[in-house]
């Protein structure tokens, strides 16, 4: 437990965690993840793999207006091995799901498997 801060060595609080995770490196962890988790799950050919987002609880900032901000998740799901593959956050004034998931798409260079997508990354111009 002090490792990361606790105090008195007892079960922290849900504030306590949501501040802690809300600290931590989230990229960083995330891409640590997934260069391990390549070493041991593989991504087979014919794969089927979900892609969604959702907005996390909580988060939202600026209720009260037009000009909402709120935290969102982006993830890839392996439907058949029942796992996330690898999951990126954004902010709903600097980003949105769309360019997130083409960023993904881009990083992760995943060949010859079968992605499911919202029907809002269909859009007429591509």
């Amino acid at each position: 437990m002090s490792k990361f801060r606790f105090k008195n060595g007892r079960i922290p609080s849900y504030v306590t965690i949501s501040a802690f995770i809300r600290g931590t490196d989230f990229s960083g962890i995330q891409n640590a993840f997934y260069k391990w988790d390549r070493n041991y799950v593989p991504i087979e050919q014919g794969e089927w793999i979900a892609i969604d987002g959702k907005s996390i609880l909580s988060t939202v900032n600026d209720s009260s207006t037009s000009f909402q901000n709120f935290v969102s998740l982006v993830s890839l799901l392996c439907t058949k091995k029942e796992y996330v593959l690898y999951s990126e956050k954004f902010e709903s004034k600097t980003g949105n799901e769309i360019n997130v998931v083409y960023s993904l798409l881009e990083f992760l260079d995943l060949r010859d498997v079968v992605f499911t997508l919202d029907a809002a990354h269909c859009p007429k111009k591509l």
